[in-house]
């Protein structure tokens, strides 16, 4: 709590009084101390003041929104220009397949809140649904080259992946590949959550990416709470 504390205090240093006080009137306290929200401070302080080129926000795996609200209510606050795409099932994790199935972290099902609950999550927190997509389904079935045409993303600013599977983070991987660029934070909420285990979950699902994409390369920027470890992009 008091290192929570004291990035909160620093936040307020870099006299980012809107979200500060934004985050207090509307309940949004204990947001406001996540570390979700603190990273993600990180993360929009570098775009706003290291000028990289404009893009939007998109995150796989969205649950109740609390990451997603955070990035919200910061890139807004810091006027930074962007749309804000969710993936996600609506359903919870698939059923396991292959490296996935030997671990018991995570169950079929889990992490589930529908579509319209979370379209209300997201109203009770002041985010303008204006400047929000859903794309719901399972990624291997949502994240087609249809997908890609249909959405107007042209650059990923952030992307967040938090899909604990490898299952699940192949085709995120592989639909986010022409939309990251070098200055791309790529974000992913589950990088250890196998014990670094690098023949599993997101590591694993990362490192089979690099190896087809050599032009892509991941500087490490920060990690962030139990698990969670943020890079940048570099292309070549």
């Amino acid at each position: 709590m008091l290192s929570r504390l004291i990035w909160t205090l620093k936040a307020l240093v870099r006299r980012d009084w809107k979200t500060a006080r934004e985050a207090m009137i509307s309940g949004m306290a204990p947001l406001f101390l996540h570390n979700k929200y603190l990273v993600l401070d990180d993360i929009t302080n570098g775009l706003f003041s290291w000028k990289l080129p404009a893009g939007d926000y998109l995150e796989f795996g969205v649950y109740r929104g609390r990451s997603f609200i955070s990035a919200y209510k910061l890139t807004t606050a810091k006027n930074l220009n962007m749309h804000y795409y969710a993936f996600d099932s609506f359903e919870g994790l698939p059923d396991f397949q292959d490296l996935d199935k030997v671990y018991e972290n995570f169950e079929s099902g889990q992490y589930a809140c529908s579509q319209d609950e979370f379209s209300n999550i997201l109203a009770d927190a002041g985010v303008d649904q204006k400047q929000v997509t859903l794309v719901p389904g399972f990624f291997d079935v949502s994240l087609t080259s249809d997908t890609v045409k249909a959405l107007p993303i042209k650059r990923a600013a952030i992307a967040w992946v938090d899909c604990d599977l490898y299952l699940s983070t192949v085709p995120v991987l592989e639909y986010l590949t022409p939309l990251l660029t070098t200055g791309s934070f790529l974000v992913f909420d589950d990088w250890y959550s196998f014990g670094g285990d690098p023949k599993a979950g997101e590591l694993a699902a990362t490192n089979d990416w690099l190896e087809k994409n050599p032009d892509i390369s991941l500087l490490e920027y920060r990690k962030f709470g139990v698990s969670g470890m943020v890079f940048l992009v570099q292309r070549t």
